[in-house]
């Protein structure tokens, strides 16, 4: 019950923004009723990267500039990242125990995530998360 409350709370979701090497995105929704509906969708241009990290900070002051130019309703922002920045793996894993996940399945998933990835090995970090049962699919994981 404490759940429902919270999310009937919720009226502004989390800011979305897709960082990509060309341009920033950035949208958030809004509840209506039991519906939510997009309420912001922006994007921006970024300049080129280049060697210089003066260059950078630059194009990092532009980028935050930018952001507080939106009408966020809410701060909290959840982040985007695409290949190559991340990495998916889909896996399959022996079944969880009863009341959630023990530290042998964890060290396999990492294992067999390194085992998959084209990071070099030191340079990533890795989590995975179980994958819900499913009659189509045999993946019981996907590693990060």
């Amino acid at each position: 019950m404490g759940t429902k409350l919270l999310e009937r709370r919720t009226i502004h979701s989390p800011v979305g923004l897709d960082v990509g090497q060309g341009f920033l995105r950035a949208a958030q929704l809004r509840r209506s009723g039991r519906r939510w509906n997009v309420c912001l969708v922006s994007s921006w241009s970024q300049p080129v990267r280049t060697a210089d990290a003066e260059d950078n900070s630059e194009r990092v002051s532009r980028a935050a500039r930018w952001l507080r130019q939106l009408d966020l309703r809410k701060h909290t922002v959840v982040a985007g990242l695409s290949p190559p920045d991340v990495e998916l793996h889909a896996m399959e894993l022996p079944p969880m125990p009863e009341g959630g996940e023990n530290e042998q399945q964890r060290e396999a998933a990492h294992w067999e995530t390194k085992r998959l990835m084209s990071f070099e090995d030191g340079t990533a970090e890795i989590d995975y998360w179980p994958l819900p049962a499913s009659k189509v699919m045999r993946s019981t994981a996907i590693g990060v």
